[in-house]
């Protein structure tokens, strides 16, 4: 990590600010974040800080399948993945077929509705525990597999497949990206929050489009993907600008008004309790900073592929999105948006030939 960032980092715990225990290279790479209370240890990877609460797993969320799987979630889907050595057009299959059998059309709407009456504080609890078979020497919380993957993410190498996959999908599908790029790095200058590093589409177009004095902080809750960002910056030489960070979205460890730019490649698609992030970005912008997002117009896509065996209706569809606080189409989101003091400024939806259309959309913190 840069030297900078822990003037902007807070503890997902206490909210009090961290400062490096050691300022040496190698506490760069390896080191350790701390406050005041003792709570507050948090641990640098590979020259990622890992910003979650101590309950939380550094790996990826299943969002949708927490809702009805609970606390076996991880379990179940790990398990479907060794068996079909992650094949995942196999693995989506054997999923689906399971919720089907266990629990059919009533099963997942009683799940649905029962989260939708539970107390916000029960919501934002992880269910994905760590593996202690998988649990590394340190007691991080990464588990192997992730770590593994993450430290060749972080490498040129892996960089370089990014931005170039990139420039393939701009050329097939991502007719947007640009545009994204250019409405993220418009002022040059600040400091930019990427809420969903992912593959790196979005990461790839924000930095392609010219960073200037910008610093960049690409967040992801998997540790294997935030180090995409890593990758990306050392390949394009870039990694006094970039850092990333493993955290929560519904608690972002950044100080308060302390950012210029928040933005988002798909990643309030991939999420759920949106108002809850909404309020963490509103928090940590600035006054006059501005949130870009980039959403599908249809926001029963994701849903409907995860429930592909079963059929909803559209308002059915709808009305689980809502149930679970996900992304429920472009009104919805700008009037969750005013109530966290976030107007729409602009939109504008791309409709390219052999994809979903998607909206990129401007929002300015009053």
């Amino acid at each position: 990590m840069n030297k900078y960032l822990q003037d902007y980092l807070i503890s997902p715990e206490t909210g009090d600010a961290l400062i490096l225990t050691d300022i040496s290279e190698n506490a760069l790479l390896y080191g350790q974040l701390k406050g005041n209370d003792p709570v507050d240890i948090f641990n640098i990877v590979n020259e990622i800080p890992i910003l979650l609460k101590h309950n939380q797993v550094a790996d990826y969320n299943y969002n949708i399948l927490d809702i009805i799987l609970k606390d076996r979630t991880n379990e179940i889907c790990n398990e479907i993945l060794e068996k079909h050595n992650g094949n995942h057009e196999l693995v989506k299959e054997e999923l689906d077929k399971y919720i089907l059998y266990e629990y059919g059309k009533e099963g997942i709407v009683k799940a649905f509705e029962e989260y939708s009456i539970m107390p916000e504080d029960q919501k934002l609890l992880w269910y994905a525990k760590l593996d202690k078979g998988q649990e590394n020497d340190d007691n991080s919380q990464i588990p192997l597999s992730t770590l593994n993957d993450g430290i060749s993410y972080a490498t040129s190498e892996n960089g370089k497949k990014r931005v170039e996959m990139t420039e393939e999908m701009i050329s097939k599908w991502a007719c947007h990206l640009m545009d994204y790029g250019r409405l993220v790095t418009d002022n040059k200058s600040g400091v930019i929050v990427e809420l969903a590093t992912g593959s790196g589409f979005g990461t790839c177009g924000v930095i392609n489009s010219g960073l200037g004095n910008s610093k960049l902080i690409s967040i992801d809750i998997d540790y294997a993907a935030a180090a995409n960002a890593i990758g990306i910056a050392k390949y394009l030489r870039q990694e006094e600008y970039i850092d990333s960070l493993v955290a929560n979205f519904w608690f972002i460890p950044l100080k308060k008004g302390s950012i210029d730019v928040v933005c988002s490649h798909y990643g309030l698609d991939e999420a759920r309790e949106i108002n809850r992030i909404l309020v963490e970005i509103s928090r940590i912008l600035k006054v006059g900073g501005k949130f870009i997002n980039v959403s599908r117009k249809d926001p029963t896509i994701r849903i409907r592929q995860t429930f592909s065996n079963i059929q909803f209706s559209e308002e059915e569809y709808i009305k689980l999105a809502s149930y679970a606080g996900f992304y429920c189409g472009m009104e919805a989101l700008k009037k969750e948006a005013e109530k966290n003091k976030l107007i729409l400024e602009y939109h504008n939806v791309y409709s390219p030939k052999h994809s979903h259309e998607r909206i990129i959309s401007v929002f300015k913190k009053k």
